[in-house]
């Protein structure tokens, strides 16, 4: 049975991925496995979170339905939560080590590497449609 800890973490991962398909959350890709999404607040522009999103690919022997060794890439997530101004780690959630928020984060990433393509194909429409130099 989850822990209250997990408990929690998993109604705000839900809560997370709901404000990520409104579109209340944007996602910007640091590169083409990682997205970063920065929530500043406070007066002060080093008050805020920095929040990330990792899929990581991992080639691992396994044996597969008849008992043969087989190589598979084996995908988990690693999602991060730090403090702007110190960077220090505030959360950090592995699905190598928990397994039971798979389903949440592959979701999430999913669906803001949706968002994030989204924002690029309309960038690139403005791009096209703009009159001007070049």
């Amino acid at each position: 049975m989850p822990t209250q800890e997990e408990q929690e973490l998993q109604r705000t991962l839900e809560e997370i991925l709901e404000k990520t398909r409104e579109g209340d959350l944007v996602w910007s890709r640091m590169n083409p496995t990682t997205f970063i999404w920065i929530k500043k607040w406070g007066r002060s522009p080093q008050e805020g979170a920095k929040v990330t999103i990792q899929k990581v690919s991992k080639r691992m022997t396994v044996k597969d339905e008849r008992e043969r060794l087989v190589v598979r890439a084996i995908e988990h997530y690693i999602f991060q939560v730090n403090e702007v101004q110190t960077n220090a780690q505030m959360v950090t959630l592995s699905t190598e080590d928990n397994p039971e928020f798979a389903e949440i984060l592959s979701a999430i990433f999913a669906v803001a590497s949706t968002n994030i393509s989204r924002r690029g194909l309309g960038f690139l429409r403005k791009a096209l449609d703009e009159k001007g130099l070049g």
